[in-house]
């Protein structure tokens, strides 16, 4: 019989239920950055459960994105409990970042006195929540929804040094991305100006001539590319809300071209793409951020 987790001893646990099987997903870092909000801004006593396999030099390895002092690195790395679906969670109040209670608790019994599900897809599972934090512009409002833009924690990131090559990052990771020999090889004439492309996955790849492969987590990536050229995605659920909204944001922030090679902006991107070129500043986490108000 798997272990009983028993969490009761933190005012909050923050959750989420997406695997790591394609790599170091967006939402360990939201995991990261919204510990940070709650334990160094409000003195919440809070704690991060991985309920999938994850190494735990991964997520040293995310901890290395931010300036964060040594103390608070330490204090969010001894937070962190890693368990593969586990039997039964007691939680206070547990706030799930990619706003799903799903897969990985599928065997399991959640209990918790609160749920706050921060959404980021086609859930089926948001009646389970207590409190649903969704962008109304991209979803019909819930009776327990309220209106909330997920941010970044922005003003903690560490300086990226400048790429000193030509080099365009395409994401091919098998979550959302399927691309073939003969799309790279028409990206590759399509964009001549660009000396170098770098392609990144969480599986080996046969790829063309003049493209350079590493595998997924990539250390400092920011410091390795000028242009993502963003590809089409193949995932039903992610066409509707976008496999890395977070990413054009950080691409936006680090200075970094996009180029949409894409037939139209997919619906969740259009809303990221509307805050990035209006009101880039909405997008940071800080401490004014509202999300204290609904926990």
């Amino acid at each position: 019989m798997k272990p009983i987790f028993d969490f009761r001893n933190f005012d909050l646990t923050l959750t989420c239920e997406v695997d790591a099987r394609h790599g170091i997903s967006g939402h360990i870092f939201e995991l990261i950055e919204y510990f940070y909000y709650f334990k160094f801004w409000y003195n919440i006593s809070c704690n991060i459960f991985i309920p999938f396999e994850f190494e735990i030099q991964n997520f040293e390895k995310c901890l290395q994105k931010y300036d964060f002092t040594d103390q608070e690195s330490k204090t969010i790395l001894n937070s962190v409990t890693i368990a593969t679906k586990p039997n039964i969670i007691l939680m206070n109040t547990a706030v799930f970042v990619d706003g799903a209670v799903g897969y990985q608790y599928s065997n399991g019994l959640i209990n918790a006195k609160r749920k706050i599900l921060i959404r980021c897809n086609e859930n089926h599972d948001l009646a389970r929540g207590d409190v649903v934090l969704q962008d109304h512009r991209l979803y019909g409002e819930l009776p327990n929804s309220i209106h909330y833009v997920k941010k970044i924690l922005f003003d903690k990131f560490k300086k990226v040094p400048a790429c000193t090559t030509n080099t365009a990052l395409i994401y091919a990771t098998t979550n959302c991305r399927g691309l073939n020999l003969d799309f790279l090889e028409n990206l590759k004439q399509k964009y001549k100006n660009i000396d170098d492309f770098l392609i990144i996955s969480n599986r080996n790849l046969n790829i063309p001539t003049g493209f350079r492969f590493k595998k997924v987590p990539v250390d400092n990536i920011f410091a390795q590319f000028k242009t993502y050229i963003y590809t089409p995605i193949s995932s039903l659920v992610c066409t509707v809300t976008d496999c890395s909204p977070r990413f054009v944001a950080e691409c936006k922030y680090f200075d970094r071209e996009v180029l949409y090679d894409i037939p139209y902006l997919y619906r969740g991107l259009n809303v990221r793409k509307f805050d990035i070129d209006n009101h880039f500043e909405k997008l940071f986490l800080t401490k004014n951020d509202p999300i204290i108000n609904y926990i």
